[in-house]
């Protein structure tokens, strides 16, 4: 079954679907058939009328957006982990300007030295 033929019953399926079945009936088997070759060269051509991305477009738009949430979410965690560290500076009245670090050993200043406060 070529391209032609496919669309050709797809014209008359749809026109008895339809109710216009009479009009088919109407006309010579070369009508149908240059019916059914139309349709199938615009079927062939709709991706001139409709645009289409091609897939490398997506996929690449779907990793944007994951770097985008990825970098969101490291600073967010970065502001949380400044604001914690901010906090035991205070609770346990370390100097500011004294480096301290949380991590899941303790909480740890580093003026010279490592050591663990916390």
């Amino acid at each position: 079954m070529s391209r032609s033929d496919y669309y050709q019953e797809a014209f008359e399926i749809a026109m008895e679907e339809a109710g216009c079945w009479p009009l088919v009936e109407q006309m010579t088997r070369d009508q149908r058939e240059q019916v059914g070759a139309s349709i199938a060269t615009s079927a062939e051509h709709s991706d001139q009328a409709f645009y289409t991305p091609p897939p490398s477009d997506r996929i690449a738009v779907i990793e944007r957006e994951k770097d985008d949430r990825y970098k969101a979410l490291e600073a967010e965690f970065r502001r949380y982990q400044d604001n914690a560290e901010g906090h035991m500076k205070r609770i346990l009245r370390v100097h500011r300007d004294d480096p301290v670090t949380i991590n899941s050993d303790g909480v740890y200043r580093h003026g010279g030295r490592t050591e663990q406060i916390a």
